[in-house]
């Protein structure tokens, strides 16, 4: 007997085929593979024969899961759900037409939106993960030439070619401390509510409280809310695809860079080397921002601030996902406080340092 999962998904199968049946790459329907349910979506490949031989599509259902067991593939789609698809629609149809593919870097195109079940259908991308590359890199980096390492070369030509993104709608601005500064006392009190040190939390803005005033000229600019190094495939070596840009939103150039150097300095995440604080080499990341602000870059304190907050909120992220988890009580306190907090304790501790240099 067919289950009710099989024929929701066999009729979704039915409406991608239908609505790709004029693109002579995929023809007749072949296989697809396991659904995948992750924090906000439910993902598989589906395979077709067409123009060129075997070709597949990339299918994802957007969808706030967040380590929810009782919410799968037959759940309703809420409103929640659709305004997520929508956003990713929207980003990848304005990036297609805005997003300078000159350096090598390109955005996944995005074929048809099925609305019954809130599926976006995306080409396939084939390479491996640029995060994973990246660790590897990282590992054996004294080994290497660094005009020859291949994820040296790929965050060069990310950071120019996002800047390029931003400048097509750049306008100057001035940036203002005090307008992040209550994203802090949020965040702060989130983790408190969760057992981080209030003490920890005390002494970090007794520090920071003394930029609660800092001013200075930046440019706004359209801004990816995904922008991340676990959304980017490294397809041959030379050539980038970015997956997911999520929404699209206005605010300082710094953000994108803030967002994309944090996810960077936690790529160990999950691993043994997290434990013990591990971060990638520092050279990484001064190639990517000397890439997207010119040989002459300098530190800038808009761009410690908003690591700063890139850090808490990711620490917030993670402490809320923790807080899902079907996990005894002993086991999460533990992860928290030997895994979790030591290691955003220390990589804000950091930042701070680094920011207290500017002043």
């Amino acid at each position: 007997m067919i289950s009710i999962k099989d024929k929701k998904l066999k009729k979704l199968i039915s409406l991608i085929s239908s609505e790709l049946s004029s693109d002579q790459r995929y023809q007749t329907f072949i296989n697809h593979g396991p659904l995948e349910i992750n924090a906000f979506s439910i993902t598989f490949l589906a395979s077709f024969h067409g123009l060129g031989g075997q070709n597949s599509v990339y299918i994802k259902i957007p969808k706030y899961i967040f380590y929810d067991k009782s919410i799968d593939f037959l759940s309703p789609i809420s409103s929640s759900d659709r305004k997520l698809a929508d956003n990713e629609i929207k980003s990848l149809q304005y990036l297609s037409i805005c997003w300078n593919k000159s350096h090598q870097v390109s955005f996944v195109n995005h074929l048809v939106y099925i609305h019954e079940y809130n599926a976006i259908v995306t080409e396939q991308v084939f390479g491996s993960l640029l995060f994973e590359d990246y660790r590897q890199s990282d590992l054996l980096k004294k080994y290497k030439e660094p005009n020859s390492d291949p994820v040296m070369n790929g965050l060069c030509n990310f950071g120019k070619s996002l800047k390029l993104f931003h400048e097509k709608s750049s306008v100057s601005s001035i940036f203002k401390a005090q307008d992040v500064i209550n994203k802090f006392d949020n965040y702060s009190i989130f983790l408190k509510s969760l057992g981080v040190s209030s003490k920890y939390l005390k002494s970090f803005f007794d520090i920071f409280i003394q930029f609660a005033d800092y001013e200075c000229h930046t440019l706004t600019a359209n801004n990816l809310k995904g922008i991340d190094i676990r959304q980017i495939f490294n397809i041959d070596g030379r050539n980038l695809c970015v997956i997911d840009p999520g929404k699209l939103s206005s605010g300082y150039i710094e953000i994108d860079l803030a967002r994309f150097i944090v996810t960077c300095r936690i790529i160990y995440w999950g691993t043994l080397r997290a434990f013990i604080r591990h971060t990638p080499h520092h050279s990484y990341e001064e190639k990517f921002l000397n890439a997207y602000f010119g040989a002459d870059y300098s530190n800038s304190s808009i761009l410690n601030i908003l690591i700063l907050k890139e850090f808490f909120k990711q620490w917030k992220v993670i402490h809320s996902a923790l807080s899902r988890r079907k996990w005894p009580f002993f086991i999460k306190y533990l992860v928290k406080k030997l895994y979790i907090d030591p290691f955003f304790k220390r990589q804000i501790s950091k930042e701070l340092r680094e920011l207290t240099k500017c002043r």
